[in-house]
């Protein structure tokens, strides 16, 4: 199954979850792991994926929700939460490029 990110709106009532998101940067490259399901993206896609959280969440109406689903699990957030996803995804995409600028022989090939 190949891997998959996408991130939309929605309007209903927010059912919190459980799953926690993380982000983390690792030799040129992004995770994105949500409960038990994860995403390794390389800095393009994260900063596209970060732009848009930010994006949808700053165009998002009251009782919009915004949606991140990776590899079929949907996480549901308010505009705030996916604004500081977005900023963690940005953030981690900055510091994997320069990770890749200091380590040209040792990027990850995707």
């Amino acid at each position: 199954m190949k891997d998959t990110i996408a991130i939309s709106l929605k309007k209903g009532i927010l059912t919190p979850s459980i799953d926690r998101i993380t982000v983390r940067s690792m030799q040129g490259m992004i995770a994105v792991v949500i409960g038990t399901a994860g995403i390794v993206l390389d800095t393009s896609s994260a900063h596209g994926a970060g732009f848009a959280l930010i994006k949808l969440a700053n165009e998002s109406l009251p009782g919009d929700l915004v949606v991140i689903k990776v590899n079929g699990i949907d996480i549901e957030m308010l505009a705030p939460q996916a604004k500081q996803v977005g900023a963690a995804l940005l953030r981690k995409a900055d510091a994997a490029d320069d990770w890749q600028l200091e380590n040209p022989k040792m990027r990850i090939a995707t």
